[in-house]
């Protein structure tokens, strides 16, 4: 079920915009706590940030430009999500939505009256509730800080030449970048589950016991981008391009060496993302869903096979 998201004036949200459970979840993979721990301390680090700003006092410290809340049904407040019901967080500002209902953001699904999952019925944008976190003294996600940094990125682009000046890989570096993001993303996936140090311990022991799929198993050896026999995974180097790829995104993942390169527009990396999942979609498939979700200026399909012309 996919909410839409607009102001309750009709216009429709620029912020970058994360979701309670999708905050949990990601949370979780980057700190390796288990969802439940990793939701404790999500609700630990609102009552924190309320009694920093003393929000149940002075509704004018409120910030409109840091949370958004929309109405649920009593079913849907009753839901709990691993143990913490969502309805804590979602009570926690209904107040201020009630008193400055110009300040939220009203969440719709589509589906007239029917019940939407409470942890869809809260929004936060990720750059100032990052530096919220932070001014409290908690430990900020590492994502909610690169989301803000990834907007910056996107708004100064505009109107900017379309090519990043320090970006620029040959066709190997881009075959081993590929590579490399195959490995984050199948470990991101297996902590949407488990841990993500188990995610990393898991991956390596396929590696070793060759009970990875042809798919990954190739990527793998093309991942450390050494030449010899010695192209084994390492937790040490995993956990090095999950780093890089949280900091920089994809580009972040690329091997650095000097030689003849090929420019990247500002669009590759989000590009990229879904061109080279584990499902191998064909280059339509993958603009499809690119151009539907990138927030700046988009380029037409023929730019980006011009592009993958170039990377051969």
């Amino acid at each position: 079920m996919h909410a839409t998201v607009k102001h309750s004036t009709g216009k429709q949200m620029a912020p970058s915009a994360v979701r309670l459970c999708d905050l949990i979840n990601l949370y979780s993979s980057e700190s390796t706590y288990s969802r439940a721990r990793a939701a404790f301390a999500m609700r630990n680090l609102f009552r924190k940030i309320g009694e920093y700003f003393d929000w149940a006092k002075d509704c004018a410290k409120f910030d409109p430009a840091v949370c958004w809340v929309a109405d649920v049904t009593d079913s849907t407040r009753r839901n709990e999500f691993y143990s913490v019901s969502a309805n804590d967080v979602t009570d926690y500002f209904a107040s201020w939505a009630t008193q400055n209902p110009q300040e939220f953001i009203q969440v719709t699904t589509g589906f007239d009256d029917r019940v939407i999952e409470s942890d869809a019925a809260v929004f936060f944008a990720s750059g100032p509730l990052g530096r919220l976190i932070a001014s409290v003294g908690g430990v900020c996600p590492s994502f909610l800080l690169i989301e803000a940094h990834d907007q910056e990125v996107s708004d100064n682009a505009q109107g900017k030449r379309d090519v990043v000046s320090s970006g620029s890989l040959s066709h190997d570096q881009r075959s081993v970048m590929a590579a490399r993001f195959a490995l984050v993303r199948e470990i991101q996936g297996m902590s949407q589950t488990v841990s993500q140090q188990r995610a990393i311990v898991t991956l390596i022991g396929r590696a070793e016991d060759g009970t990875l799929s042809d798919y990954l198993a190739a990527r793998g050896a093309l991942a450390n981008d050494r030449k010899g026999e010695d192209r084994t995974l390492s937790e040490r180097t995993l956990k090095r391009w999950l780093a890089a790829y949280r900091e920089s995104g994809v580009i972040g993942l690329a091997p650095l060496r000097p030689q003849q390169a090929v420019s990247l527009p500002v669009w590759a990396g989000a590009f990229f993302e879904h061109y080279w999942s584990p499902a191998q979609p064909s280059v339509k498939t993958a603009y499809a869903v690119f151009s539907s979700q990138y927030q700046g200026k988009c380029p037409s399909l023929h730019q980006v096979r011009g592009l993958l012309r170039k990377c051969k």
